[in-house]
């Protein structure tokens, strides 16, 4: 009997049931009872993650904010939203990287300035 992945299993999980939202708890459970047994909710959500950054079906696997859940996609514009959201995500991180940036430098440069004051 061939063995599938985690990954493959949740990919095939998600494609069987389109539109359907899972939770990772959801998906926990079901992979355990597919004889994933000791898989856990970080194996999980790392798996989902590794399936939508680089399998060629991964960006049909989407979420949102608004409802709890994965699911597979089944309109172009399930897949424009969940576009949407990670952009948006990725513009307030990279606010966030940016202000602490600036904080590690402004305490750099009062070390500095302290140092120099000795």
């Amino acid at each position: 009997m061939l063995e599938r992945s985690l990954e493959q299993t949740i990919l095939i999980h998600l494609r069987a049931n389109p539109g359907q939202r899972f939770t990772r708890s959801e998906l926990v459970w079901r992979m355990k009872t597919c004889g994933f047994v000791d898989v856990t909710d970080r194996q999980v959500r790392k798996a989902i993650e590794d399936l939508r950054a680089n399998h060629s079906d991964g960006p049909w696997i989407c979420s949102s904010s608004e409802e709890p859940g994965y699911f597979w996609a089944t309109t172009e514009g399930d897949i424009e939203a969940a576009q949407a959201e990670d952009l948006s995500r990725m513009q307030a991180t990279g606010a966030k990287v940016e202000n602490r940036r600036r904080l590690l430098q402004r305490l750099e440069l009062e070390r500095v300035e302290q140092g120099r004051l000795l």
